[in-house]
C-alpha cells in the first residue's frame, strides 16, 4: 500500500490530508503488531518531533470512532490499534497473554462472516467491525 491509497481512503472519509494523519497511518501499516497510543505517539514523534501528541491521540480516537482503526482490548493492559477494514485485504484474529500482554495474530476462516451474521439479524440494521480475540498463557510465561 503505499501513500496515494491512505490518501484516497482519508478522503473518502472526509479527512484533509495531513502529516499527523499520514504518519499514524503509516506507522501502523508497518508495525508488526498492534499498537497502544502512546506507542503511536512514541513512534510518529520519532519521525517529526514537532507533532504534538495530543494531536496523535485525538486522531487515534477518531479514526478508531469511524471505523479506519480497529482497537484490540486486551484485558488489563491498555487497548492497541490497528488499520482496520479500509485498509485490510484479509482477514485475521489475535491471541493475547494474560499475563505480559504479548500478542500475535493469526490467520481463521470464519464459518459466517460478520456481515452473514448482520443479515440474518432481525436486531441490527448495519454492520461496522468486529473482533475476535483470544486470551491464554504464552509460552515465556507459562
Amino acid at each position: 500500500m503505499d501513500t496515494t491509497q491512505f490518501e484516497h481512503i482519508l478522503q473518502r472519509f472526509g479527512y484533509k490530508r495531513t502529516q499527523a494523519k499520514m504518519r499514524i497511518l503509516y506507522t501502523l501499516y508497518t508495525a508488526s503488531k498492534p499498537l497502544s497510543i502512546s506507542e503511536i505517539a512514541s513512534q510518529v514523534r520519532n519521525f517529526d518531533a514537532s507533532l504534538n501528541t495530543s494531536t496523535v491521540y485525538r486522531t487515534v480516537h477518531q479514526f478508531y470512532k469511524d471505523g479506519l482503526l480497529k482497537q484490540i482490548s486486551s484485558g488489563d493492559v491498555a487497548p492497541a490499534y490497528e488499520l482496520g477494514e479500509p485498509f485490510r485485504s484479509y482477514e485475521h484474529h489475535h491471541l493475547i497473554c494474560t499475563k505480559c500482554g504479548y500478542m500475535e495474530s493469526f490467520m481463521c476462516e470464519p464459518r459466517h462472516t460478520p456481515q452473514q451474521i448482520m443479515m440474518n439479524s432481525p436486531n441490527f440494521a448495519s454492520y461496522k467491525t468486529h473482533s475476535f480475540e483470544v486470551f491464554g498463557v504464552c509460552t515465556k510465561c507459562s
